[in-house]
């Protein structure tokens, strides 16, 4: 089964939301932080994420897996979408 939960660096946690095309951050201690994504195939959109990890500098990664494709995401405060690798890259170059 993928992961579906992450943590970074200072402890947030990150959840792939499934069901609703999103994914939602939340601090160690479960209070609410930000959301992002809707259904869709466009940037910061979803269609299955999946899969979710965040990295040292705090660049997250959904694995979007009904869109064949990766999306990375800045850090926070504010996620945007920085790049994404797979099939529809190519719609949004």
């Amino acid at each position: 089964m993928p992961t579906r939960i992450a943590v970074d660096g200072s402890g947030n946690v990150y959840v792939a939301d499934y069901g609703n095309h999103r994914v939602q951050v939340f601090t160690n201690s479960g209070a609410y932080v930000t959301q992002w994504g809707s259904f869709g195939n466009g940037p910061g959109q979803f269609s299955g994420n999946i899969g979710i990890a965040v990295d040292g500098s705090g660049y997250v990664y959904v694995a979007d897996t009904n869109n064949q494709r990766i999306q990375k995401f800045g850090p926070l405060p504010t996620p945007t979408t920085a790049t994404s690798w797979g099939q529809l890259k190519r719609m949004y170059q």
